[in-house]
């Protein structure tokens, strides 16, 4: 197999915490990724963060929408992505993020862009 499909056989093979998701991807796209992990009960659960060079506002807001639990735009702040893991890994710091960022989703991870580095 060519393309993402072998990590999506992964995704559910294997207990995962959290997915790091290209959006731009040979074969099919980051949005066709998620769409097929949320339509299996065996990954829907797993929080799906995107990772794009494309971080325009309308592009965030759209992954966004799409359900990424965070956009984070590359080059990648790292310090600023493992704030993000570790509010998908605590709830206190996910509550911290809700009131620091303008977005809100009733999931305990709020989304999470990469152009909200001066907000925490």
């Amino acid at each position: 197999m060519s393309g993402p499909w072998p990590s999506l056989t992964l995704a559910t093979q294997q207990p995962l915490n959290v997915i790091l998701l290209d959006i731009h991807l040979p074969g099919m796209d980051g949005y066709d990724v998620l769409q097929a992990l949320q339509a299996d009960n065996r990954t829907r659960a797993i929080p799906v963060i995107a990772l794009s060079a494309d971080a325009m506002p309308e592009q965030v807001e759209r992954g966004l929408q799409v359900g990424f639990q965070a956009y984070q735009a590359k080059p990648l702040n790292l310090p600023q992505v493992m704030t993000v893991l570790d509010a998908l890994a605590d709830p206190a710091v996910a509550l911290q993020l809700q009131r620091a960022l303008p977005h809100s989703r009733s999931q305990n991870v709020q989304p999470f862009t990469g152009n909200q580095a001066g907000k925490l």
